[in-house]
This record gives structure tokens, sequence and C-alpha cells, in this order.
């Protein structure tokens, strides 16, 4: 039996361990508090919570940069493939091609759809195509695929081009079959382009040069000659200073081209520095393939070169000052009437413009009869004409004593006309009562300057008489006209005409001349023999204008 405490023990006792429990309360009390005062460790929930979100931005960074990368891939591939299978000369079906695309970039299972549009002249490709990207970030964010959207269409046909071929038919052309090869290549030229051109309407001018250009009698006749003409050819002389511009204005005079022969010393005319045959002059603004290649299958080579020239009609030919000279064309039926308001203002959006300059060799000189020896200044010499309009007899004055009169039928007091025929000195021109005294346009029209020099002049008048009319013509030097050239280019280039190059067998010289004529290197052909086929058909394949439309 336990023992009892006394009453005053066992209240000590109680009050101690109240005490000693208050003390503990105390304590745990004031732990407590401590413990909500410290602050270390608090960061580490906050860092935490941040690790997460940037993690998570991250992650969606990435899902977005794998999304682009597909897109682009995907995209890249749907152009490449629209793009070939809308080329008109790709004769597999335009769905085969886009397949085939995919199937090797190994995105088939994302190709959707193929739209095909053909008519003629035409070829319109759509591509579609669907993909749902995973995304492994977002979709913490509830985001579990993302599209990538990629689709195109592209296009190849031909709208409204105005072209102008300028085409060397220098005397080099007839070597080695380059003028066949030309007819040819041209030819293939003109199937190409109006073979694919329903679309759109072609106006093709065709500007043949050679020491000059012709423009013939019914595109001259357009210009403002001033007073001194003629109807032997059709060629005029540009000041050098017009060169670096397109524009050729009727209002301004231009100086009619003297028809003569520098080069022959024969009677007749063999090789007038402008030329009269039938086939060289300039065929205006024709959207008739059959026209085209009827005038390029007649053209004819001879004479020298003057690319310069040909290409500052070809220039005059895409400028929209020259509308006018079409429209007058028009009016009296020998342009189109489809190609009113043509050509159109540079960089309008309304045409492409073209230029394709041909040559197969270097420039040579360019003749000009002096202003002393042209025109309707009188010579001293007689002739007389038959039936044709063909000389029978040229008949030289001597200048001695008093001029001839045809009210005396041309009659002299002494023997003062020389007879070259006969060799004799008469009183009187052969067939007096027909003789006619000669401008120097008519007698440079019926004999070359040589033949007179050396045939009528120097037996009168001596060596000297004859040097001076061997030097009635000078000429524009080879490397004033390469300069020619350059600006006509260049001018052409500055107003958005595409300009296409080729060399046919030239020398490095030429070759960089004419490089450097052309829109890039690109644009720029160095070709052999038939060759000239395969540029003028490349020509043609990049005026069909290919191009990505969406």
């Amino acid at each position: 039996m336990a023992e009892k405490l006394p009453r005053s023990q066992s209240r000590e006792r109680k009050a101690s361990v109240a005490k000693h429990r208050a003390v503990i309360s105390h304590n745990r009390s004031r732990n407590l508090q401590a413990f909500a005062r410290k602050e270390d460790g608090s960061l580490i929930i906050f860092g935490l919570f941040m690790l997460v979100l940037m993690l998570l931005a991250c992650g969606m960074g990435l899902d977005l940069m794998r999304l682009e990368t597909a897109r682009v891939q995907l995209q890249s591939t749907v152009d490449r493939a629209a793009l070939a299978a809308a080329n008109l000369n790709q004769e597999l079906p335009p769905e085969q091609v886009v397949a085939d695309y995919f199937e090797k970039a190994h995105l088939s299972e994302f190709l959707s759809g193929v739209q095909v549009d053909e008519d003629t002249g035409l070829r319109r490709v759509a591509v579609q195509t669907s993909l749902d990207m995973p995304m492994h970030f977002m979709s913490m964010a509830g985001v579990n695929t993302l599209p990538a959207p990629a689709s195109g269409v592209a296009e190849e046909s031909i709208g409204d081009v105005e072209i102008s071929m300028v085409l060397d038919v220098s005397g080099s052309m007839n070597s080695y079959n380059r003028l066949t090869n030309l007819k040819g290549a041209a030819e293939d030229f003109v199937d190409t382009v109006y073979g694919l051109a329903s679309h759109g309407i072609v106006s093709t001018s065709i500007v043949p040069y050679a020491t000059q250009v012709s423009a013939g009698p019914d595109l001259l006749s357009q210009y403002n000659l001033g007073t001194e003409t003629h109807d032997d050819s059709h060629c005029v002389n540009f000041d050098q200073s017009s060169f670096g511009s397109t524009a050729l204005p009727t209002t301004v005079e231009l100086q009619q081209t003297q028809h003569f022969d520098p080069w022959y010393n024969s009677q007749d005319l063999r090789l007038p520095v402008c030329r009269d045959e039938a086939g060289v002059d300039v065929l205006a603004w024709s959207r008739s393939p059959a026209e085209i290649k009827d005038r390029v299958n007649a053209l004819v080579a001879g004479g020298n070169t003057s690319t310069d020239v040909g290409v500052k009609w070809g220039n005059a030919l895409l400028d929209p000052g020259s509308r006018d000279v079409l429209h007058s064309l028009a009016d009296d039926g020998l342009v189109d009437e489809s190609l009113r308001g043509r050509p159109y203002q540079f960089n309008s959006g309304d045409a492409m413009k073209v230029m394709v300059v041909m040559s197969d060799g270097v420039h040579t000189q360019q003749y000009y009869m002096k202003d002393a020896y042209r025109g309707d200044l009188l010579t001293n010499v007689w002739a007389s004409f038959n039936g044709n309009g063909d000389v029978i007899k040229f008949s030289i004055w001597s200048g001695d004593g008093p001029e001839p009169q045809e009210s005396n039928n041309w009659y002299v007091p002494n023997d003062e006309f020389y007879w070259p025929h006969a060799g004799q000195w008469k009183d009187r021109p052969h067939n007096h009562t027909h003789a006619v005294r000669l401008t120097y346009q008519q007698l440079w029209a019926h004999v070359t300057v040589r033949h007179h020099a050396y045939d009528h002049v120097e037996p009168v008048w001596g060596a000297a008489a004859r040097d001076e009319i061997l030097n009635s013509y000078t000429y524009v030097q080879p490397s004033a006209k390469n300069d020619n050239l350059i600006e006509g280019c260049d001018a052409a280039k500055d107003r958005g005409v595409v300009v296409f190059s080729v060399g046919l067998e030239v020398t490095p010289a030429s070759g960089q001349l004419l490089e450097d004529c052309a829109t890039s290197p690109n644009h720029y052909f160095l070709v052999n023999g038939q060759d000239l086929s395969y540029a003028f058909k490349s020509i043609a394949g990049q005026i069909n204008q290919l191009r990505l439309t969406q």
C-alpha cells in the first residue's frame, strides 16, 4: 500500500509539474515563433517553380522551331514540285511529278491534293498539304498538335510580249552555213514562243543588220528625213549621241544614208552601204508566225557589221514613243489591229519586253558619204538612160569653158566631154538629146565610187582628183561602234528590257562585248554552228514566263 504524501508536499509537487509544463509550453511557443520568423530555404520553392516555367517556355520554343523547320521543308517541296509540274515542256502528268517530288523528300504522307488547270499555252498547278505536328512540351499546357500550313500555285504561260530580234546578216554569215543555221534557229524560236502564246499577244520585230539597217520604205516614211531624200534605199545615219536613248522621235530630222558602193570597182553597184535587195528590210511589229518565218527565210548576207545600229532600231521598236508609228502602219493595213496601243510603257507590267542580239563577228567600218558629195549637189557627169532607167553611157565634162546648157542639148564649143566607153573627147554628151546631168545622189546610185574615180575622174583630171573622189566618204571606227553598242544595250536594260545576246563563233573580245550587252552573263550564249538552235530555243524557253504566282 502506497504511502500517502503529506498534503503540503502534494501541493508542491503539483505546482512543480504545472510549472514544468508551463515552461515546456512557453519554450514550444517560442520555438514555433522563431521557426515562423526564420527565412532560410524560402527561395528554393520559388526557384523550383520558376525552373518549371522556364523549362516549359524553352520547350515551347523548341516545339515552335520544330514546327517552322517542318513547314519550311514542306513549303520548299511544294514550290519545287509545283514549278516542275507547271513546266509546259514537262511530258509527265503534273500529278505524277508532284507526287515524285514529295516521295523523294519523304513527305508523301503530307500531300493532300494537286489541282491542275490546263489550256493551250497554259498550265496551272496548285498543291495542298496537311501536317499536324505533335507538340512535346506544349502538350503540358493542353496543346497537343499545331498545323504546319504549306501550299503553292505555279503557272507557266505566255503573257503579252514584245520582241525585237536583232540579227547579223553581214558577209561573214555566208561562211560555214551560218546563215542557214540562223534561219533554222530563228524558226524554232518563233515556233516555241508563238506555240505557247494563246493567253497573250506576242509581237515580234525582225531587225537584220550589216553595214546598215534597211528600215524599208513603209517604216522609214514615218520619220522626218528633211528635204534630202531618195528612194534607192532606206537607211538613216544616227548621230553618235543618240545611242544612249531607246527613243527614235518622228519629230527629229534624220539624215538618210547616201546610196553608194565604196567597195567594188564596177559600173553597177554590187554592195551598197544601205542594201536594197529583198530580204533585208526591217519587219516591224508582226504577230503572224508565218510572216515572221517568211521574212527570216528571205534573209541574205553581205556587207560589214554594225550591231550598234541594229540595237538602235531594236530599241526604237520597243520604245513607247513609236506608238504613233505603229498606229499609222495599222491604219494602212500593214500592222495587225490587235497591236494598237503598243509599244507599251516601259516597266508598266503590260508586257514583257525582250531584245535578242545575235552576231558572228567584230564591228567593222560603217561608211558615210561626206556632205560635199551627197544629195542634190550637181556633178560634172552626164548620163543617157534606156527605157528601164539603166545608164547606157556616161559622159564627163572637164569643167573648162562655158557651162553646158540643156537648151542647146549640152553642146560646148570645144571637145570638153570625155566618153569613158570610147576613150574619146567630144563636144557634147553621149546621146546628147536624151542626156541628163546627174546629182551626186543619181551618180552614186548608178556607179561605184571606185569605178567613177578610176574610169571617169582620173582620165579627165588626173590622180589627185581621183584620190579626192576615193576620199569622198568617211566611216565610224569600230571602237566607237563598240561604245555605241554598250550604250544602246544599257539604255534598254535601264528601262526594263530583257536583253539576250548570242555570239556565233566569235572572238573572245567580241564575246565579251556581247556578254556585256546582255542583261546578265546567264543571258549570253556563246555557240558554234548548229548550237545556234539550242541558244534560241533556250531563250524562247526563258521568255515563256515560268513564275511562282502564290
